[in-house]
């Protein structure tokens, strides 16, 4: 039983991240995953469960994750933006299909207050990561607004998901690394 609730997990997640959640069925699933569709309702009462099974298990541990890195006292701030990019990257490459599903089919979530409310912490956590850069030198983002900063570093990283192919000339940490020099260049001017 519980290797058919990861199966049909394992499956939704392929499905949904490849043909969204409207082009992905119960059947689709059930056939991939090699059980009657009933079987499925016996872990799921609805396609709508799935999603939120999907992103609850992996969203709660990532924000934790940056939580953790805003509140440690062992590196500078701006060390913190380095590290959260390429933390933010690694889960692209490692969990993209995942991220993919949480920014675009989230919003068949009906649960909208939980789902916009986990997505708020995220976004805050990292503003409070470029407050610290701003406050341990004023230099950083010195004209930029801490929320369009923020957004923007979390714009620049969600958008890896569509274009970022494992087998690219750079690994993911280059790939991070570049993305951290231009943010380091451009917070500043």
């Amino acid at each position: 039983m519980k290797d058919n609730y990861r199966r049909i997990i394992d499956v939704a997640i392929k499905l949904m991240s490849e043909k969204g959640y409207a082009g992905t069925s119960i059947q689709m699933i059930a056939d991939i995953v090699g059980i009657k569709k009933a079987s499925i309702f016996h872990h799921f009462k609805k396609k709508e469960e799935i999603l939120l099974a999907i992103l609850q298990e992996t969203i709660p541990l990532t924000t934790y994750e940056l939580m953790l890195l805003v509140n440690s006292d062992a590196h500078s701030s701006i060390e913190k933006i380095k590290i959260f990019i390429k933390t933010h990257m690694q889960f692209v490459a490692g969990r993209g299909d995942i991220l993919k599903i949480y920014l675009s089919e989230s919003r068949h979530v009906t649960k909208k207050k939980e789902y916009m409310a986990s997505r708020k912490l995220y976004t805050d956590l990292v503003v409070q990561l470029v407050k610290g850069a701003k406050k341990e030198n004023p230099h950083l983002f010195k004209n930029n607004d801490p929320e369009i900063v923020a957004n923007g570093l979390l714009g620049m990283c969600n958008w890896a998901v569509f274009w970022y192919k494992g087998s690219m000339k750079m690994s993911i940490d280059e790939v991070a690394d570049q993305l951290f020099e231009m943010t380091r260049f451009s917070c500043l001017q």
